[in-house]
């Protein structure tokens, strides 16, 4: 398949390279990513210098040879640092368990996880999926288990665990909830300084944490498992 380049400029030092099918007619796809990165870059104001690439995938084979391994088909983007592969609209049913409308809130959700890089590289794992979900309005309302609690508390509040493990623990849905709740209940300053918290495997970021909220660690725990405890 032959593809070719399309350049969107969003300002002086904001520029997107978009890779797409040459045959097909791309107008109301580039419209939708457009509208897509918008919603991460109007978040991300302070984030400057912006250049990424997005590249259209159009077939599960070709995205698993874009990624190296075999993927599950609810598998719809991914991210390479700077650039990220993500199926074509007219694709997105066919190829994988998600629908059409979903296209713009991924574009957005990936693009959020690109800006956020360049403010911290070493970000928590949690706090950039939800930041990612609340930006593009992916909304999660599964119950968390206890045992998927429990494990955050431990493993991943103030640290990064296994990212794989801490997704297979509800990590999503985990994510989402309390970034939320941190949108609602915070300024955007706090969360904004939250996200630039190195995190790393061993060190806990709990003091730093709790300093930019304000609030010590057993109200904190107190709040947060109230919001996952809840049925919403």
């Amino acid at each position: 398949m032959e593809k070719q380049r399309i350049i969107l400029n969003f300002s002086k030092d904001k520029t997107i390279s978009v890779l797409v099918d040459k045959k097909l007619k791309n107008k109301k796809t580039v419209e939708m990513i457009k509208k897509g990165v918008k919603k991460a870059f109007d978040y991300f104001d302070s984030v400057r210098k912006i250049d990424f690439g997005i590249e259209l995938i159009y077939s599960r084979n070709e995205f698993d040879e874009e990624v190296g391994f075999k993927t599950e088909n609810w598998v719809t983007a991914n991210s390479f640092g700077k650039r990220f592969i993500i199926f074509s609209p007219s694709k997105i049913e066919e190829q994988t368990s998600h629908k059409k409308n979903e296209f713009i809130p991924i574009i957005s959700h990936e693009t959020a996880h690109i800006l956020l890089k360049k403010i911290n590289t070493d970000f928590c794992a949690w706090l950039s999926e939800g930041i990612a979900q609340n930006i593009a309005g992916q909304e999660q309302r599964q119950e968390v288990k206890p045992e998927n609690l429990k494990y955050f508390i431990k493993d991943s509040l103030f640290k990064n665990s296994n990212y794989q493990k801490f997704i297979s623990r509800q990590g999503y849905t985990i994510s989402y909830k309390l970034v939320n709740f941190l949108v609602k209940n915070y300024s955007k300053k706090q969360l904004m300084d939250l996200l630039k918290i190195k995190y790393d495997y061993e060190n806990s970021s709990m003091e730093n944490f709790c300093k930019i909220l304000k609030i010590n660690k057993k109200n904190l725990l107190d709040q947060f498992k109230c919001v996952l405890k809840s049925a919403e």
